[in-house]
C-alpha cells in the first residue's frame, strides 16, 4: 500500500533528519515505530501523507508520487494523521461538527455524513458527547475524537503519532482499545510511540535511531534484541515476564495475548505444563 525508496530528508538548517530509508507497508498490516526522541519517527511518518517532501528518495501511495501536488488531496483521503495533541485539530463548534468537518469536504450526501459520524464517535465510545465542545473533552477523549474524526474519512490507513504521550494511563488504555478494535479490518494502522508495550500487539516493529531503522521485526523478535537499550527503549515489564515464562519453560503465543487479561488466563490454563 505504501512503499519507500531510499528516502532522505534535511531539516531546513541542514541537519540530516532521515538516512537511505526503504520500507513498505502492506494493505492491513499493524505497524509499530519506536525509538528515542529525535530518533526520526514522526520525520519518517510526515512523509506518508506528504507533509513533508523527501530530500531525496521517493514514497508512494498507493502508487502516487507524495511529492506530486496534484496527487496530494487523493493521498490525504488514503493516509489519516492523528497527532500528539488533538486540540491543534478540532475545527468545530461540537464534537458532531468538527469530525463531520472532513466529509463535509468531500461533498458526500448529507444521509452519508450523518452514518459516518455516527459510526466514528459509536467505536470510540463518544456518541453521548456529539454536542459538546472539542474543548471540554478530557485528554483521553480528545484523542478518542480525533480519532473519530480520521474514522469519518475512511481513511485506509490512519497514522497514530505519539498520541498518548500526555495521557495518564487511563487515558492511554481508553486509546489502546480502541486501537484493538480497529486491528484486523482491513484497515492500515502506523502506531509511532516510545513506549515498547504500546506496540506489543503489533504485526511488524520498526526500531529507528538517527534517522535510521536499525531493527525490523516481529514483537517477539525485536524485544529479544539485546541492543535496545542501546537504541534509548526498556522493555516494558509484561514483555520481560513473557522472556522469562519461556525460559522456564512456558512458551506463550503472543499473537493470542490481546491484552493483559488475555495472559493471565493464558497463564491460568498452561499451569500444569510448567
Amino acid at each position: 500500500m505504501i512503499r519507500v525508496e531510499d528516502l532522505s530528508y534535511n531539516f531546513p538548517d541542514g541537519t540530516r533528519g532521515l538516512k537511505k530509508i526503504n520500507l513498505e507497508i502492506e494493505r492491513g498490516e499493524f505497524l509499530g515505530i519506536v525509538g528515542r526522541n529525535g530518533s526520526g519517527k514522526s520525520t519518517l511518518v510526515r512523509h506518508l501523507n506528504g507533509l513533508l517532501n523527501p530530500t531525496e528518495g521517493k514514497v508512494y501511495v498507493k502508487g502516487m508520487d507524495t511529492a506530486d501536488p496534484s496527487n496530494l488531496l487523493k493521498i490525504r483521503q488514503t493516509v489519516g494523521m492523528v497527532f500528539q495533541n488533538p486540540y491543534t485539530q478540532f475545527v468545530g463548534t461540537t464534537l458532531e461538527e468538527d469530525v463531520a468537518f472532513g466529509p463535509e469536504n468531500l461533498a458526500l450526501p448529507p444521509e452519508e455524513i450523518r452514518e459516518r459520524v455516527d459510526r466514528a464517535l459509536e467505536v470510540v465510545g463518544l456518541e453521548n458527547y456529539k454536542n459538546h465542545s472539542p474543548k471540554t473533552l478530557s485528554g483521553g477523549q480528545s484523542q478518542c475524537a480525533a480519532i473519530a474524526s480520521a474514522l469519518a474519512m475512511k481513511s485506509e490507513c490512519i497514522v497514530f503519532d505519539e498520541i498518548s504521550s500526555m495521557l495518564d494511563s487511563r487515558s492511554r488504555e481508553q486509546v489502546r482499545e480502541i486501537l484493538r478494535k480497529l486491528r484486523g479490518k482491513a484497515r492500515t494502522i502506523v502506531y509511532v510511540t516510545h513506549r515498547l508495550e504500546e506496540v506489543l500487539y503489533a504485526d511488524r516493529i520498526l526500531v529507528m535511531d538517527r534517522g535510521q531503522i536499525v531493527r525490523e521485526g516481529n514483537p517477539k523478535t525485536v524485544f529479544k534484541t539485546p541492543e535496545l537499550g542501546e537504541f534509548g527503549l526498556e522493555l516494558p515489564p509484561i514483555v520481560e515476564l513473557l522472556n522469562s515464562l519461556e525460559a522456564g519453560g512456558l512458551a506463550l503465543e503472543w499473537a493470542r495475548l490481546a491484552s493483559i487479561e488475555n495472559l493471565a488466563e493464558e497463564i491460568w490454563e498452561s499451569r500444569w505444563k510448567i
